[in-house]
């Protein structure tokens, strides 16, 4: 009886295939091939940028050996840090207008 059935189903799917044949179920469409086109050209430039990135990793992260020699100086009390000492203290002056 089982053969009977198998036998049945195959007839009956073997009657469908010839109904998808006529179909255009599983063609792709030119805006698939666009979608897989872009996807495409996304990952090069994403390879190439992480490539870049890869390149600039130091090969270990280990702490350097030596300590600094010298400590940076720190600047003179009566000097603030922002201001050069070739430049007079006091207010900015403004630059001549320019005639219209």
């Amino acid at each position: 009886m089982s053969g009977a059935l198998i036998a049945g189903h195959s007839a009956v799917l073997a009657g469908h295939s010839a109904l998808l044949a006529d179909t255009d179920q599983g063609k792709g469409s030119p805006i698939g091939l666009f979608v897989v086109i872009v996807l495409v050209i996304a990952v090069y430039f994403l390879y190439r940028s992480m490539s870049r990135h890869i390149k600039k990793v130091p090969p270990t992260f280990d702490p350097p050996a030596d300590p600094p020699a010298d400590p940076p100086a720190d600047p003179p009390v009566d000097q603030p840090a922002d201001q050069p000492e070739d430049l007079p203290a006091g207010p900015p002056v403004d630059p001549p207008a320019a005639k219209a």
